[in-house]
This record gives structure tokens, C-alpha cells and sequence, in this order.
């Protein structure tokens, strides 16, 4: 774990096998040459922790996290500073259509989040409106096209991993396009990132390309779908995630429109960018009666000298800009 803070604290180590928690780990802070305050943290063993500690009662309020990983979701309820009280996982299969194409189910992979949040308060032994807030992390680069008035998937979700876009990206390169995108958004033409991925689903699914520039459809990372199905339809990323479509202009720290209509994809298809610990809406009540605020997107915790993104609280700060621009 790494943790951008000042002041030493508390976290909690988990033994993943036993789902049983300790706190016997201590976060240090320590500077790093060159940075702009602590860029990494150092963990020590707690001189007082012995075998066998037990977790106490929760204090509340209660965070809920959801991971939805490559290979599993996983919804975490937790008490501040960082206690794992409780967690529920599922795993997320996925689907090879051809030879080097990875693609998931988005409605699958939503319905895994669901039984994750109700069976992680389960497991806690809280009722949700002990809930005082959520928060997602996601695998960035992975792409959802959906309906803007059903939210229905127009496909399945082209996971990062995926080749399928490896033609297009290819393409732009021998066009020229290719040198276009460092200078504007740090990121190299390449089928790793969100940009292909978004071409290929508006080239190859049927009517898709008509519906984007009528404004029918949306397209988003899994953050951005999730959110969208989590609060009943807010469209939204963060600096972070947005920062991994190749299609992000570092220093705007806005979608480049220039180079979305050079590669064919309709700015409007893009989720708003909102700071990292921004509002992003509230869970709907079908999910959680109480409706808690959505208020934490770290999609990548690494704030180390080359990557600070974490702290966009102003994606459009001099502070944020510079700090992308050195990642």
C-alpha cells in the first residue's frame, strides 16, 4: 500500500486467505529526492501487535469500496482509517470471441456488484445506512458503448488487454495520427489504451457510428458504467481514468477535441471529468434505501514522483497539469 500523507498513521494489514484483519502494520512517511513532499510510505510492524487480534465493533460511519479487478469484483466495507471489516467477491470471466480479443459481459459484470454490495454488508453485520459513503476502483481502460436512455450495452466491454483494435491503431500510425498523441495526452498510439478500443466499437457495431453523432449513445470506462448503474445514471470519470483513454489533453485537462474528431469519435460519446474526490452523485434507492454520496474514485493509489494523479483535486490546476505531464 501507498499513501501520499504527512503525518504517520494507522493502516490495516488483511490475510486475503482468512479474511481475518490485523493492525499491526504503521505508515512512515518518507520523502523522496525531487518530490514535492512524501512520495512514498514506508510500513513497520506495530511494537504492540501480537498473534490472534481481533477485530473491535465498527465505529461508525462505514465506507463501502468496490474493486471491480480484471479477474473478480469485490465490494469492501470498512471503517476509517483503512479496517476491513468485511469483503464479498466474485469472479469476472472472460469472453475470447476470436484469437487475442478479450471482452466481458458489462451486464454480467454489474450484476456481480450488486450481490457483492449485499453480500459484503451481510458479512459485515451492518445495515446500510450505517453507509456513509462509496467509493470505486476500476481496471481504467477497458471501454463500455451504451444506450443514454435504457443503459443497455450496444456490446460487450473490449477489456485492455485486448488486440482486436490493433488494425486501427496501426492505421493511425501510418497516417501520421500516431504522433499526435504524446504531446497531447502523455500516452504512446497503442491498443493498450482507450482510444482504439473506442474507434473499433463505433466501426463494427451495427449503427453505432450514426447513434454517437445523434447523441444516443455513451461510451465510458468500467468506473464510468458502474457509476452510471450505481446512482441510476450519472455519466462521469475522474482526471485519472480519463488520463488512460489517450484521449485527455494534459495540460486543458480536458478531452481533446481536436484529436477526438482526428480519429473519428464524437467528443459528446465522453463522461464529464470531475475532480478525483468530487460529487459523483448519490447511490440510487432501489441499491441503498439511505442514498449515500459517491465520493471517491482512486483508480490508481500510487502517488510516487512519476505518477500523482491521485491528487487531482483540480484537474485543471497548474499543480495537476505539471504532475501528469511528468508521469
Amino acid at each position: 500500500f501507498f499513501f501520499k500523507q504527512k503525518t504517520a498513521y494507522e493502516i490495516y494489514q488483511c490475510d486475503w486467505s482468512s479474511d481475518v484483519c490485523s493492525s499491526d502494520l504503521v505508515a512512515e512517511p518518507s520523502g523522496h529526492p525531487g518530490s514535492r513532499g512524501p512520495a512514498l510510505v514506508l510500513l513497520r510492524c506495530r511494537p504492540d501487535a501480537g498473534e490472534g487480534h481481533t477485530l473491535m465493533p465498527a465505529s461508525r460511519p462505514l465506507i463501502l469500496a468496490i474493486d471491480s479487478g480484471s479477474s473478480s469484483v469485490r465490494t469492501i466495507v470498512a471503517e476509517l482509517p483503512a479496517r476491513v471489516l468485511a469483503d464479498a467477491r466474485e469472479p469476472v470471466p472472460w469472453l475470447h470471441p476470436h484469437h487475442g480479443w478479450v471482452e466481458l459481459d458489462p451486464i454480467a459484470l454489474w450484476e456481480s456488484v450488486r450481490r457483492t454490495i449485499a453480500q459484503a454488508l451481510v458479512n459485515a453485520g451492518t445495515d446500510e445506512a450505517d453507509i456513509a459513503g462509496v467509493a470505486i476502483t476500476s481496471h481504467r481502460e477497458t471501454v463500455v458503448l451504451w444506450d443514454r436512455r435504457t443503459g443497455e450495452p450496444l456490446h460487450n466491454a473490449v477489456v485492455w488487454i485486448s488486440k482486436q483494435t490493433d488494425d486501427i491503431v496501426r492505421g493511425w500510425e501510418e497516417s501520421g495520427l500516431g504522433a499526435e498523441f504524446a504531446p497531447r495526452t502523455g500516452l504512446r498510439n497503442d491498443s493498450f489504451f482507450s482510444a482504439g478500443k473506442l474507434a473499433w466499437l463505433l466501426d463494427n457495431v451495427p449503427d453505432a457510428r450514426r447513434r454517437a453523432e445523434a447523441g444516443e449513445i455513451i461510451a465510458g470506462t468500467i468506473d464510468c458504467w458502474l457509476l452510471w448503474n450505481i446512482t441510476g445514471g450519472v455519466h462521469a470519470t475522474d482526471p485519472s481514468c480519463a488520463s488512460r483513454t489517450a484521449l485527455f489533453n494534459l495540460e486543458r485537462g480536458e478531452w481533446d477535441a481536436d484529436l477526438c474528431s482526428m480519429l473519428g469519435i464524437p467528443v459528446g460519446l465522453l463522461p464529464e471529468v470531475l475532480p478525483s474526490d468530487g460529487d459523483f452523485g448519490q447511490v440510487r434507492a432501489d441499491l441503498l434505501p439511505s442514498r449515500p454520496p459517491v465520493r471517491g474514485r482512486w483508480s490508481c493509489i500510487v502517488p510516487t514522483p512519476w505518477n500523482s494523479s491521485v491528487r487531482c483535486r483540480s484537474p485543471r490546476s497548474e499543480e495537476h497539469t505539471s504532475e501528469l505531464q511528468s508521469h
